[in-house]
């Protein structure tokens, strides 16, 4: 008995030992590991673009490393967590960021942080992307020369776009700017352009905040909790030209534009102001709200509100109202200074 079960033993290891044997013939030799196959590049953007990764972090080292020259290309995903742009193109080669509706940056909650931060940075073309669900959309802090296009910019916890400490010779144009003041109602402009006088010794020295020459044109902003555009003191010769401006009745808003700085163009705009006024010019501080030029502007206003108001001493400091400025049936707006 005891060698029938031995030889029993030993048959069962050697019908194992086969089957193991046929069974590991089947599974093929490991090779080498699979390349990930290449990110395209995003149809919205030139096709030499060097294509960017769908994460958080792959944006993040992409605008680190960008150098003059470049294109980026953001994939068509979300972008969540508060990017910095630091580095700068030049005039001959910018840098450019680019994207379609469907990319977007996504700052992961209205109260707090910048989805979008350029600082010290020049000379960039920020295109065809959105941005979304930050405090603030897109801030230029000393970031100048730069073109923002065919962007879309909504539901912020307080302004759209801020030009601020100095950065001038910019361009936002063909663009829109919807929902902002979510969290902050009073500071819920589509865009901001320089700082308030009691805020230039945070930022500026204690000196006024020159972003000047900043150009904003043929945008859309609507259901802002502020104004649609607020320009400040201590900035000069910017231009508003060509676009779409609104905001709700239910907007605790003086005017769609505010109007502090100096030898600014408002110019073919159309402006229909639910409540408040359509456009004003303040001097709030000496030297400024001066020689303003407003012109061939679309304004429709509430009943006993003007179209065009020069608020106190500014009325003495050169502010052209041109006579072509008409409400929507083509009338004359209503303003408290004769036009010319």
């Amino acid at each position: 008995m005891h060698s029938s079960r031995a030889l029993s033993a030993m048959a069962i290891i050697a019908l194992s030992t086969a089957a193991l044997a046929a069974c590991t013939a089947k599974i093929p030799e490991p090779g080498p590991s699979a390349t990930p196959l290449p990110l395209t590049v995003n149809p919205a953007c030139p096709a030499d673009s060097t294509p960017v990764g769908p994460s958080a972090s792959e944006l993040s080292d992409a605008l680190t490393n960008a150098r003059a020259g470049d294109t980026l290309a953001l994939a068509e995903a979300t972008y969540v967590g508060n990017f910095e742009i630091t580095t700068s193109g030049t005039a001959e080669e910018p840098i450019t960021l680019c994207g379609s509706a469907a990319s977007v940056i996504n700052g992961g909650t209205l109260d707090s942080g910048y989805a979008l931060h350029l600082q010290s940075a020049d000379y960039w073309r920020l295109q065809g992307f959105s941005v979304t669900n930050a405090s603030k959309g897109i801030m230029l802090d000393d970031s100048s020369h730069n073109v923002l296009t065919s962007l879309d910019v909504s539901r912020l916890g307080e302004e759209g776009i801020h030009f601020r400490t100095g950065s001038s010779d910019n361009v936002f144009e063909n663009s829109r700017i919807s929902d902002t003041g979510l969290v902050t109602a009073e500071f819920g402009e589509g865009v901001y352009i320089g700082s308030a006088e009691s805020n230039w010794c945070r930022y500026t020295a204690c000196e006024p905040d020159t972003s000047d020459h900043n150009i904003i044109r043929d945008t859309t902003i609507f259901n802002t909790t502020a104004e649609a555009i607020d320009v400040k003191e201590g900035t000069t010769a910017g231009e508003i030209r060509g676009n779409s401006l609104s905001f709700p009745a239910n907007a605790d808003v003086e005017s769609a534009v505010n109007l502090k700085g100096n030898a600014w163009i408002v110019d073919a705009n159309t402006i229909e102001a639910e409540s408040g006024d359509g456009i004003r010019i303040h001097s709030i501080l000496e030297g400024w709200g001066a020689s303003n030029v407003i012109t061939a502007n679309t304004i429709g206003t509430p009943t006993g509100r003007l179209g065009i108001e020069v608020v106190g001493n500014a009325r003495e400091l050169g502010n052209i109202i041109g006579c072509d400025n008409l409400t929507p049936s083509g009338v004359a707006v209503s303003t408290n200074v004769a036009c010319s």
